[in-house]
């Protein structure tokens, strides 16, 4: 039912013409078009597609833990350094399909770094240590070893590498053969909540790397005004999103919140004359945050456009240790970062309504990435979401349970059915 849907909504887009790779008006300060020219205006003339070869890398952040008598039995400094030491035997390959290293800082390089971030090689698999993460009981955890952890992809340079992404994920993670060991043997605790998250960095590396400043625009007003709809489709974390201090809602900047949705879009299109301005107007500095000057806590931080390895982060979604989670969510803000970039101004007007009073829905976002971009658009992905909207409908404010892992039989993440015992419960 949902692909139906998808394939009548792709109809809508031939009406300004062909779908398929487009390009803004040649004046870059014009504004989508207005209802009245709506139906009228002349499809842009279609060019060759600019280069666009998207790279993506993930942060995966957790909260780890092991009584302290079987830690004591593993011979390594500490829980990261037992989880790089599994990380390490299975071979995790990285952007040249190669086996590639995993670093785990020492608890020295860390203190020394005095918060930043420790250079490593690009290619490097990186598992340190997050500061923000705590458990939701701490009470639990009188003799046991603590650590809370924050696990670095390297990025995955191209399309074509975004299979081994998947095959890593899914080795990482282990939901492939995770049925194979006893719940027994599990000797790491993991645990999810609303201080831990999921991060995806999606870059371009064709060319010289970066995007152009229309892509950036389109990309702009997509999340803006799909912001709600994507909310939806998320799991019930996005409760805490809205007062989380790490993932702020757009809508709320001081550049829109007093802007309609429509207003808002006209004016990222017809005052931003560069990719820092862009960022500069969806990610202004916040003071409720704990430092108001880095200004990279919204659900889309286009401030990290503005780095040496230019990307755009989805900093919204909860933490998990799903592989299947992690891959859906890769692929969908992979395919709206292509469909911003391939995508034409009008129909971009038409897709988020600019042109008429109809809400945004998501069987018409999934209908304009199948009509212009060059991403697959996976049916069970699109089936997933669409339950997932529709069994939330316009609640987005149900917090979640604490969550706890799926089960992989390599560092021994075990699915716990009851979120309301302990560790010591499972007999660790």
């Amino acid at each position: 039912m949902q692909t139906q849907q998808v394939a009548a909504a792709q109809q809508s887009y031939s009406i300004l013409g062909q779908p398929g790779p487009g390009k803004p008006p040649d004046d870059d300060q014009a504004a989508p078009a207005t209802s009245a020219q709506a139906d009228t205006v002349e499809a842009p003339q279609q060019d060759a597609p600019r280069n666009l070869d998207l790279s993506v890398g993930v942060r995966l952040e957790f909260f780890a833990a092991m009584k302290r008598a079987a830690f004591d039995k593993k011979n390594h400094n500490n829980l990261r350094d037992l989880i790089g030491h599994e990380m390490r035997r299975q071979n995790m390959q990285g952007k040249s399909g190669k086996v590639v290293l995993v670093h785990s800082p020492t608890e020295e390089e860390l203190d020394s770094a005095n918060g930043g971030e420790i250079e490593f090689p690009v290619e490097s698999w990186i598992i340190t240590r997050e500061t923000s993460i705590d458990p939701d009981h701490p009470e639990w955890f009188d003799y046991y070893e603590l650590q809370p952890i924050k696990i670095i992809t390297p990025p995955y340079l191209g399309l074509g590498k975004w299979a081994e992404f998947e095959n890593d994920i899914r080795t990482l993670l282990g939901t492939v053969n995770g049925e194979d060991q006893d719940e027994d043997e599990a000797d790491l605790y993991c645990e999810l909540n609303s201080s831990t998250h999921f991060h995806v960095e999606i870059g371009n590396t064709a060319d010289d790397g970066g995007f152009d400043l229309a892509t950036v625009k389109r990309l702009a007003i997509l999340v803006l005004c799909f912001e709600k709809e994507i909310d939806k489709i998320l799991a019930d974390h996005m409760g805490y999103i809205y007062e989380s201090l790490w993932a702020g809602s757009q809508r709320l900047n001081p550049a829109f919140r007093d802007l309609s949705t429509t207003a808002s879009c006209h004016r990222i299109w017809r005052e931003c004359t560069t990719i820092e301005e862009v960022a500069n107007m969806m990610c202004p500095p916040l003071p409720r945050t704990p430092n108001p000057e880095f200004r990279h806590y919204y659900k889309y931080d286009f401030m990290s456009l503005l780095s040496d390895r230019p990307t755009i982060v989805f900093r919204q979604h909860e933490g998990t240790l799903n592989a299947d989670e992690v891959i859906r969510w890769v692929n969908f803000v992979g395919g709206l970062v292509d469909l911003a970039h391939r995508i034409d101004i009008q129909n971009l007007a038409r897709l988020v309504h600019l042109t008429d009073t109809d809400p945004v829905n998501f069987t018409e976002l999934s209908a304009a990435r199948a009509a212009f971009g060059t991403m697959s658009l996976n049916v069970e992905h699109l089936q997933f979401y669409t339950r997932k909207i529709d069994a939330r409908g316009e609640n987005l404010h149900k917090r979640s349970h604490m969550r706890y892992t799926e089960a992989s039989p390599h560092i021994c993440w075990k699915d716990v059915k009851d979120s309301r015992r302990d560790p010591d419960s499972r007999n660790l």
